[in-house]
């Protein structure tokens, strides 16, 4: 065979095999058709007794003599980290949120006018966590008597929420089950199978009915912990036919 026909059957040959490639739907041929779906959004909440709270327990004084002033919010302080860590609170849970000292001047209350005398206003505050709920009243009882003449910020959490995120969303699951069923139904549609899933972001953790039981009733501030709930919402599309 002489070197042209060589080249006529080598290109012959990568001709076919290219169509080959490029050749396996037929031309012309209708696309796949996608299943016809259904998407739905569901929603589940779960609710729970708080096992921490948090809360701010703080000293403010005023002096004409700065360093006294200061003298004594630093030894109250101390006083009401020491009170509340009898109580089986940990040290790491106790946390220095402010510290301030700043000067004011007197004005007469009758002119207006300032007197030229100067006060210090010193203010301490610590954020406690408490682990154990039921002693949270005795905790604020006893910075009180420690000398803290500020209490607030009581805040209720759960250190660990997962079991009550798994009980909201296969809430969600079923609660997405029933709307698509419902949808499916007014459309004379039957559900095939779950197609996809995607949950949307976590929900916030929120109090709901306060119980009638308080907390610290054995000499302690009445403190309601009440109950936390959290929501999950989920995205699930499903086939139908």
């Amino acid at each position: 065979m002489d070197k042209t026909k060589s080249v006529f059957l080598i290109a012959a040959i990568a001709t076919l095999s290219l169509a080959a490639l490029t050749g396996c739907a037929p031309a012309g041929a209708s696309p796949v058709e996608e299943p016809a779906t259904i998407s739905v959004s569901g929603y589940g909440d779960a609710a729970g007794a708080p096992d921490l709270v948090s809360i701010q327990l703080g000293i403010q004084e005023m002096g004409a003599d700065v360093g006294e002033a200061v003298e004594s919010v630093n030894a109250i302080t101390e006083a009401i980290r020491d009170s509340v860590l009898s109580l089986g609170v940990e040290e790491s849970d106790v946390q220095t949120t402010n510290y301030s000292v700043w000067p004011e001047e007197r004005f007469d209350p009758e002119s207006g006018l300032p007197t030229d005398e100067r006060v210090f206003r010193v203010e301490s505050t610590l954020r406690i966590t408490v682990r154990d709920v039921s002693v949270l009243g005795d905790v604020i009882d006893q910075g009180l008597s420690a000398g803290a003449n500020n209490v607030w910020g009581i805040s209720f959490g759960l250190e660990d929420p997962s079991s009550l995120q798994a009980e909201a969303r296969s809430a969600a699951v079923l609660d997405a089950r029933a709307r698509a069923e419902q949808l499916a139904e007014e459309m004379d549609l039957e559900i095939v199978e779950v197609l996809r899933v995607t949950e949307g972001v976590p929900g916030g953790v929120y109090p709901v009915d306060v119980r009638e039981a308080a907390v610290g009733m054995g000499g302690g501030a009445p403190i309601s912990s009440g109950e936390l709930q959290v929501s999950v919402q989920v995205q699930v599309t499903y086939a139908v036919r």
